[in-house]
Protein backbone atom coordinates (compact mmCIF):
# COMPACT_ATOMS: atom_id res chain seq x y z
CA UNK A 1 0.00 0.00 0.00
CA UNK A 2 2.75 2.38 0.69
CA UNK A 3 4.80 1.31 -2.35
CA UNK A 4 1.42 2.73 -4.57
CA UNK A 5 1.38 5.78 -2.61
CA UNK A 6 4.63 6.52 -3.47
CA UNK A 7 3.83 5.69 -6.95
CA UNK A 8 0.83 7.95 -6.95
CA UNK A 9 3.35 10.60 -5.51
CA UNK A 10 5.91 10.38 -7.82
CA UNK A 11 3.36 10.26 -11.30
CA UNK A 12 1.54 13.45 -9.32
CA UNK A 13 4.99 15.59 -9.22
CA UNK A 14 5.61 14.50 -12.41
CA UNK A 15 2.37 16.19 -13.86
CA UNK A 16 2.81 19.04 -11.94
CA UNK A 17 6.79 19.25 -13.00
CA UNK A 18 4.86 18.86 -16.85
CA UNK A 19 2.58 21.58 -15.97
CA UNK A 20 4.85 24.01 -14.70
CA UNK A 21 6.89 23.37 -18.01
CA UNK A 22 3.97 23.70 -20.40
CA UNK A 23 2.98 27.37 -18.83
CA UNK A 24 6.68 29.00 -18.49
CA UNK A 25 6.75 27.90 -22.14
CA UNK A 26 3.52 29.25 -22.98
CA UNK A 27 4.43 32.26 -20.70
CA UNK A 28 7.41 32.89 -22.57
CA UNK A 29 5.54 32.66 -25.44
CA UNK A 30 2.85 35.43 -24.58
CA UNK A 31 5.80 37.69 -23.61
CA UNK A 32 7.68 36.65 -27.14
CA UNK A 33 4.14 37.73 -28.90
CA UNK A 34 3.96 40.74 -27.06
CA UNK A 35 7.58 41.93 -27.85
CA UNK A 36 7.01 41.19 -31.02
CA UNK A 37 4.28 42.77 -31.42
CA UNK A 38 5.56 46.28 -29.85
CA UNK A 39 8.83 45.55 -32.32
CA UNK A 40 6.72 45.44 -35.40
CA UNK A 41 2.86 46.56 -34.99
CA UNK A 42 2.53 48.86 -32.56
CA UNK A 43 1.88 51.71 -34.43
CA UNK A 44 -1.12 50.15 -36.24
CA UNK A 45 -2.61 50.56 -32.97
CA UNK A 46 -0.62 54.22 -31.52
CA UNK A 47 -1.18 56.14 -35.16
CA UNK A 48 -4.70 55.08 -35.32
CA UNK A 49 -5.08 56.24 -31.69
CA UNK A 50 -3.27 59.95 -31.53
CA UNK A 51 -5.64 60.61 -34.72
CA UNK A 52 -8.30 60.32 -32.40
CA UNK A 53 -7.12 62.17 -29.70
CA UNK A 54 -6.28 65.08 -32.29
CA UNK A 55 -9.84 64.19 -33.96
CA UNK A 56 -11.63 64.75 -30.71
CA UNK A 57 -9.65 67.79 -29.61
CA UNK A 58 -10.08 69.63 -33.03
CA UNK A 59 -13.88 68.55 -32.59
CA UNK A 60 -14.37 69.66 -28.93
CA UNK A 61 -12.05 73.31 -29.73
CA UNK A 62 -14.18 74.19 -32.35
CA UNK A 63 -17.56 73.45 -30.51
CA UNK A 64 -16.20 75.48 -27.87
CA UNK A 65 -15.31 78.08 -30.66
CA UNK A 66 -18.85 78.31 -32.05
CA UNK A 67 -20.53 78.77 -28.50
CA UNK A 68 -22.89 81.21 -27.65
CA UNK A 69 -21.30 83.37 -24.84
CA UNK A 70 -22.65 86.02 -22.90
CA UNK A 71 -19.30 88.08 -22.57
CA UNK A 72 -15.67 86.97 -23.20
CA UNK A 73 -12.71 88.94 -21.08
CA UNK A 74 -9.54 88.56 -21.30
CA UNK A 75 -7.41 89.35 -18.49
CA UNK A 76 -4.24 90.57 -19.59
CA UNK A 77 -0.78 90.34 -17.70
CA UNK A 78 -2.59 89.05 -14.97
CA UNK A 79 -1.05 86.77 -11.79
CA UNK A 80 -2.32 83.67 -10.66
CA UNK A 81 -2.18 80.57 -9.82
CA UNK A 82 -4.62 79.25 -11.43
CA UNK A 83 -7.30 80.43 -14.02
CA UNK A 84 -10.09 79.10 -11.32
CA UNK A 85 -9.03 81.78 -8.98
CA UNK A 86 -10.72 83.95 -10.87
CA UNK A 87 -14.47 84.28 -9.67
CA UNK A 88 -15.76 88.00 -10.54
CA UNK A 89 -17.52 86.98 -13.66
CA UNK A 90 -19.54 84.48 -11.53
CA UNK A 91 -20.71 87.76 -8.96
CA UNK A 92 -21.38 89.60 -12.17
CA UNK A 93 -23.28 86.83 -13.29
CA UNK A 94 -25.38 86.52 -10.24
CA UNK A 95 -26.11 90.08 -9.58
CA UNK A 96 -27.53 90.99 -12.71
CA UNK A 97 -29.10 87.95 -12.85
CA UNK A 98 -27.88 86.73 -16.38
CA UNK A 99 -28.49 83.10 -16.83
CA UNK A 100 -25.43 81.33 -18.72
CA UNK A 101 -27.12 77.63 -19.20
CA UNK A 102 -26.70 78.05 -22.29
CA UNK A 103 -24.52 80.93 -22.64
CA UNK A 104 -21.62 81.18 -20.70
CA UNK A 105 -19.34 84.14 -19.63
CA UNK A 106 -15.79 83.25 -20.81
CA UNK A 107 -12.60 84.12 -19.47
CA UNK A 108 -9.34 84.36 -21.33
CA UNK A 109 -6.47 83.77 -19.18
CA UNK A 110 -2.15 83.30 -19.29
CA UNK A 111 -2.23 86.33 -21.72
CA UNK A 112 1.08 88.52 -21.39
CA UNK A 113 1.91 91.85 -23.59
CA UNK A 114 5.58 92.82 -21.30
CA UNK A 115 6.05 96.76 -20.79
CA UNK A 116 9.09 96.62 -22.31
CA UNK A 117 9.17 95.77 -25.87
CA UNK A 118 12.50 96.18 -26.99
CA UNK A 119 14.10 93.20 -29.44
CA UNK A 120 14.76 91.14 -26.56
CA UNK A 121 11.16 90.48 -25.99
CA UNK A 122 10.17 88.84 -29.74
CA UNK A 123 13.28 86.18 -28.84
CA UNK A 124 10.73 84.97 -26.00
CA UNK A 125 8.43 82.34 -28.06
CA UNK A 126 5.90 82.28 -25.02
CA UNK A 127 5.33 86.21 -25.22
CA UNK A 128 5.34 86.82 -29.18
CA UNK A 129 2.83 83.69 -29.08
CA UNK A 130 0.62 85.79 -26.04
CA UNK A 131 0.76 88.48 -28.32
CA UNK A 132 -0.57 87.06 -31.30
CA UNK A 133 -3.33 85.38 -29.56
CA UNK A 134 -4.21 88.23 -27.85
CA UNK A 135 -4.93 90.47 -30.88
CA UNK A 136 -6.52 87.46 -32.81
CA UNK A 137 -9.14 87.17 -30.41
CA UNK A 138 -9.53 91.16 -30.26
CA UNK A 139 -9.27 91.56 -33.80
CA UNK A 140 -11.66 88.49 -34.68
CA UNK A 141 -14.39 90.02 -32.26
CA UNK A 142 -14.07 87.04 -29.48
CA UNK A 143 -13.19 89.14 -27.21
CA UNK A 144 -15.36 92.10 -25.89
CA UNK A 145 -13.63 93.01 -22.61
CA UNK A 146 -10.23 93.12 -21.98
CA UNK A 147 -8.52 94.10 -18.48
CA UNK A 148 -5.26 95.26 -18.67
CA UNK A 149 -2.41 97.51 -17.58
CA UNK A 150 -1.81 101.10 -19.33
CA UNK A 151 1.50 100.00 -21.41
CA UNK A 152 -0.73 97.02 -23.42
CA UNK A 153 -3.96 99.33 -23.54
CA UNK A 154 -1.43 102.01 -25.35
CA UNK A 155 -0.41 99.42 -27.75
CA UNK A 156 -3.86 98.52 -29.43
CA UNK A 157 -5.15 102.48 -28.44
CA UNK A 158 -3.27 103.53 -31.49
CA UNK A 159 -5.04 101.71 -33.85
CA UNK A 160 -8.19 102.67 -32.56
CA UNK A 161 -8.82 98.48 -31.05
CA UNK A 162 -11.20 100.04 -28.00
CA UNK A 163 -13.92 101.91 -27.69
CA UNK A 164 -14.83 105.65 -27.42
CA UNK A 165 -16.51 105.53 -23.94
CA UNK A 166 -17.83 108.54 -24.35
CA UNK A 167 -19.33 107.81 -27.57
CA UNK A 168 -20.48 104.28 -26.60
CA UNK A 169 -21.89 104.34 -23.39
CA UNK A 170 -24.98 105.98 -22.06
CA UNK A 171 -24.62 109.89 -20.83
CA UNK A 172 -25.76 108.47 -17.32
CA UNK A 173 -23.40 106.04 -17.17
CA UNK A 174 -20.69 107.64 -18.28
CA UNK A 175 -21.14 110.16 -15.60
CA UNK A 176 -20.77 107.78 -12.78
CA UNK A 177 -17.23 105.97 -14.62
CA UNK A 178 -16.06 109.61 -15.36
CA UNK A 179 -13.71 110.05 -12.65
CA UNK A 180 -12.38 107.38 -13.36
CA UNK A 181 -11.83 106.98 -16.85
CA UNK A 182 -8.32 105.80 -18.44
CA UNK A 183 -7.28 108.36 -21.54
CA UNK A 184 -5.49 107.73 -24.77
CA UNK A 185 -3.71 110.63 -26.41
CA UNK A 186 -3.82 110.15 -30.07
CA UNK A 187 -1.72 111.64 -32.76
CA UNK A 188 -3.84 114.75 -33.38
CA UNK A 189 -3.29 115.25 -29.16
CA UNK A 190 -6.85 114.36 -28.73
CA UNK A 191 -7.70 112.44 -25.29
CA UNK A 192 -9.81 109.52 -26.02
CA UNK A 193 -11.51 107.66 -23.04
CA UNK A 194 -10.84 104.24 -23.96
CA UNK A 195 -10.92 102.56 -20.29
CA UNK A 196 -12.26 102.48 -16.58
CA UNK A 197 -9.70 102.45 -13.87
CA UNK A 198 -10.57 99.41 -11.51
CA UNK A 199 -8.29 99.59 -8.83
CA UNK A 200 -11.00 99.68 -6.20
CA UNK A 201 -12.47 96.77 -7.20
CA UNK A 202 -10.59 93.90 -5.16
CA UNK A 203 -11.84 90.80 -7.52
CA UNK A 204 -9.82 92.10 -10.14
CA UNK A 205 -6.97 94.11 -8.76
CA UNK A 206 -5.63 91.24 -6.89
CA UNK A 207 -4.26 90.10 -10.10
CA UNK A 208 -2.62 92.68 -10.80
CA UNK A 209 0.77 94.35 -9.96
CA UNK A 210 -0.56 97.92 -11.36
CA UNK A 211 -3.44 99.76 -12.13
CA UNK A 212 -5.88 97.46 -13.90
CA UNK A 213 -8.23 99.29 -16.54
CA UNK A 214 -10.71 97.86 -18.62
CA UNK A 215 -11.70 98.28 -22.03
CA UNK A 216 -13.97 97.40 -24.44
CA UNK A 217 -13.37 95.88 -27.85
CA UNK A 218 -14.38 97.74 -30.89
CA UNK A 219 -15.04 94.47 -32.42
CA UNK A 220 -16.79 93.01 -29.62
CA UNK A 221 -20.34 91.42 -31.10
CA UNK A 222 -22.30 91.96 -27.93
CA UNK A 223 -21.44 95.24 -26.95
CA UNK A 224 -25.28 95.16 -24.72
CA UNK A 225 -23.58 92.96 -22.21
CA UNK A 226 -20.41 94.76 -22.51
CA UNK A 227 -22.32 97.93 -21.25
CA UNK A 228 -23.98 95.42 -18.74
CA UNK A 229 -20.85 94.67 -17.08
CA UNK A 230 -19.61 98.64 -17.36
CA UNK A 231 -22.82 98.97 -15.47
CA UNK A 232 -21.55 96.42 -12.83
CA UNK A 233 -18.30 98.27 -12.11
CA UNK A 234 -19.86 100.99 -12.06
CA UNK A 235 -21.63 100.06 -9.06
CA UNK A 236 -18.23 99.79 -6.99
CA UNK A 237 -16.16 102.60 -8.25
Amino acid sequence: MRIVDEEHLKNMQQENEETLVEENAELRTFRQKVAHFWEYEKWKIIIPLVLIIVANSFIQTYRNERKALTLDIALVNAVMESSEDVTFHNTFVKDCGIDVTSAPVRIETGLIHPKDMDSQVFNDEVAVASIQKYQALLTSGKVDVTVSNAWAIEEYAKSEAYENLKDFLPGDLYNKVESKLYYHINDDGEKIPVGIMVDDIDSINQFYNEEPIVTISKYSKRKEHSIMFIEWLAKSI
